[in-house]
């Protein structure tokens, strides 16, 4: 499984159906799993670049202080094959 992060203000309708593994971090920023291969994939899944704004990123490492069910969901996520 794949880690991204997805910026895209008022995003939500868009990125929950499509993203189970999915945990808001702030307004308008997720981190997400999925089997996409790259950004540009999940970018075409939630329609970002068809007029909709957003930014997609790859997380390849992460570290930092936040609530510990993000680095729960984040390990187990990256665990799934």
């Amino acid at each position: 499984m794949n880690l991204y992060l997805v910026y895209m203000p008022g995003g939500g309708s868009r990125i929950e159906p499509k993203f189970p593994r999915r945990y808001q971090l702030a307004d308008g920023l997720w981190a997400v799993a999925s089997r996409a291969a790259t950004c540009a994939d999940v970018c075409g899944e939630i329609g970002i670049g068809d007029g909709t704004r957003g930014v997609v990123s790859t997380m390849d490492s992460y570290y930092g202080y936040f609530d510990n069910a993000l680095w729960q969901k984040l390990a187990a996520w990256s665990a799934e094959e």
